[in-house]
């Protein structure tokens, strides 16, 4: 479990992904990864598709750190969340290669709006303690379109593609060494950012 009073204990911004809150949370979480994570690892390997996936969990202790301090986290999603939005951006890397790209392309944003969508109306307007550590997944997203552009595989790098990438570096750098400053500066009982304190997050 990811506890902000325990943020000296740093293997907890990672091995909160290890643990889950209940048996439908944890097979909720391998199946999707199952799903849509061995599909990247047969064409991007391995050793590509595990940095990922580690530097969104970890990107997504830091992000719900960063903006309420007070909650505890479990769950994998923010890996999950990654594993999706990477496959956007193996599409915006390899367009030209890609086959059925608009359809890909379709089917992500669409799934992508939908579950941003509900994730803002149950957040906004139905119940202010859902339970869902949105943070997580949000940082989740965002490693997995940024560091994905870097370090997913690209069968034919064109010049505004490196220049997509440097872009992607840049503003990944910028977004860590932002929630990595706040984390290791603030006091876990600072006033949050993002309001949870009554939940304890779960993904």
């Amino acid at each position: 479990m990811f506890s902000p009073k325990m943020k000296s204990q740093g293997w907890r911004f990672v091995t909160y992904a290890l643990l889950h809150a209940g048996l439908i949370h944890l097979l909720g979480n391998m199946i999707v990864q199952l799903l849509i994570g061995v599909p990247l690892e047969v064409v991007h390997k391995p050793w590509r598709i595990g940095p990922l996936y580690l530097m969104a969990v970890l990107s997504g202790s830091l992000l719900q750190y960063t903006l309420d301090p007070k909650v505890y986290v479990v769950g994998a999603s923010a890996g999950v969340y990654a594993l999706l939005t990477a496959h956007l951006a193996n599409v915006v890397i390899n367009w030209a290669e890609m086959p059925y790209r608009w359809v890909r392309l379709t089917l992500l944003s669409i799934f992508l709006i939908f579950d941003i969508g509900t994730a803002l109306i149950r957040r906004f307007c139905m119940d202010e303690c859902d339970t869902v550590s949105h943070s997580a997944h949000i940082a989740g997203g965002i490693t997995g379109f940024l560091f994905g552009v870097v370090i997913l595989y690209n069968v034919v790098e064109r010049p505004w593609e490196k220049i997509i990438k440097y872009i992607c570096i840049a503003l990944y750098v910028a977004f860590l060494g932002f929630t990595l400053s706040l984390t290791i500066f603030q006091d876990p009982d600072a006033s949050p950012l993002w309001d949870s304190s009554k939940c304890t997050d779960i993904e």
